[in-house]
């Protein structure tokens, strides 16, 4: 009987390091984007000040009625981003986890094991019998070179 420490099979594999650098670099753009637009909205929201005393009153309210829109849709829109970044990263994780059964099969299968237990529950155990090293070597061998494309609707415009 042999053990592994699951959880650090799946986060130590190659495959969730991609995910982790995806993550990182749609942060970064998505980031990136949103100071952008925030420049924009401040730089118009400097200009509509300046405007209020030259424009007419209602020509002014128009304006500022449309500035505010803008400002809402561009809210709503990194909020929904920041949602969907959240369940992207965790459908790619629950995936990366979803393999772990099949690939500790073939590893039990490799070293002839009768089993092997998840580290959480084995309450004592001869460290020789931590195969969590081998199991990280095996899992990124079933999975291979893994790419994480996010939706297009997760990127900026």
């Amino acid at each position: 009987m042999l053990f592994v420490n699951g959880a650090a099979v799946v986060e130590a594999s190659e495959a969730a390091r991609a995910l982790r650098e995806t993550e990182r670099r749609i942060r970064e753009t998505v980031q990136a984007a949103n100071e952008r637009v925030k420049a924009e909205l401040e730089a118009e929201e400097r200009e509509l000040v300046e405007l209020r005393d030259t424009l007419a009153a209602e020509d002014f309210e128009a304006r500022t009625r449309d500035f505010d829109r803008r400002v809402r849709a561009e809210r709503r829109k990194a909020q929904e981003r920041g949602a969907l970044l959240l369940r992207f990263v965790q459908d790619a994780r629950a995936a990366l986890l979803s393999a772990l059964p099949r690939v500790m099969e073939g590893l039990r299968r490799e070293l002839g094991a009768a089993a092997i237990l998840d580290a959480g529950v084995v309450l004592a155990a001869h460290p020789s019998l931590d195969v969590t090293e081998a199991a990280v070597a095996a899992y990124d061998r079933a999975m291979g070179e893994v790419r994480f494309d996010p939706p297009a609707a997760l990127l900026p415009e």
